[in-house]
């Protein structure tokens, strides 16, 4: 049954008075409400620490304890942390379980601070975009999807490999969508907001308003349809995975009717284009 995965922690200001938040906690609130689908790493001195429902869901995943925050009074705040040198690996835990990471920094010299240390959202990692080598899967692409329903019972998709620049394009009939995704695996499918697209178990969803599907690149024009996967010299790399060619071959031998992609080559330099445009 397809699922849409949990989002990690839900607004806990609202389980707050505002008069009792402290200002770390107003603070706190302020950065999570900027990434609601994501867990926060909050930085505290030597630590990143996570917060609520963030600190509920991810202290299993990483194993370890859950504590609190001002224990037993109107304001207590589970939570639990990690040290900031070995962030990164934990991190890639959490990818790997396919949740989202947002990283909040502390922006100034704590000893220059006036008040509450100046912090903000430095990084946020998703399963479909990460490039840290600890959290790439071994041996075979990592996909980050993108699905829009068009008409006439069509998807269009794109597929990108964020760290090899490897890209597929173009349209899947509705029904054979399922096969589209389950030949590809990707890690993370970006989805317009209010579309009930229903997607397989254990894919991380990231949703976007129905216009930011419209933009077209850096070009002017919209991104090329699926054909042979990207081959970027240069900065980008030669990519040595070739499931996204044998996928494509896969489509065109499938049914009796027309194949499930249509398109041309689709092969351009991707990495001088911003992926938000994609």
């Amino acid at each position: 049954m397809a699922t849409t995965p949990k989002q990690a922690g839900e607004a806990p200001g609202k389980k707050l008075a505002p008069s009792r938040a402290t200002p770390m906690l107003k603070q706190y609130f302020e950065m999570k409400s900027r990434v609601p689908d994501a867990i926060l790493f909050y930085r505290m001195g030597d630590f990143y620490e996570m917060f609520f429902e963030d600190a509920k869901e991810a202290a299993p995943l990483l194993g370890i304890a859950l504590t609190a925050r001002h224990r037993d009074s109107d304001i207590e705040a589970p939570m639990c942390g990690v040290p900031w040198h070995s962030a990164d690996h934990h991190i890639a835990r959490l990818i790997s379980a396919g949740r989202k990471v947002a990283v909040c920094d502390q922006v100034e010299d704590p000893r220059a601070a006036k008040g509450l240390v100046r912090r903000d959202i430095t990084r946020i990692i998703t399963p479909g975009t990460v490039l840290d080598p600890e959290s790439l899967p071994s041996g075979s692409a990592s996909y980050l999807a993108a699905v829009v329903v068009g008409e006439r019972d069509l998807a269009g998709v794109a597929f990108l490999d964020y760290s090899t620049g490897q890209f597929h394009a173009g349209t899947v009939p509705l029904q054979r969508l399922p096969d589209a995704l389950a030949l590809f695996r990707p890690r993370e499918v970006l989805l317009a907001e209010g579309s009930d697209l229903a997607l397989p178990a254990g894919i991380a969803l990231t949703r976007r308003a129905a216009d930011w599907f419209a933009r077209t690149g850096a070009s002017g024009m919209p991104p090329g349809p699926i054909g042979h996967g990207a081959r970027s010299p240069g900065r980008c790399g030669r990519s040595s995975l070739r499931r996204g060619d044998a996928a494509r071959r896969h489509f065109a031998r499938r049914g009796s009717g027309a194949p499930v992609f249509r398109g041309t080559n689709g092969s351009r330099r991707l990495c001088d284009r911003d992926p938000r445009d994609l």
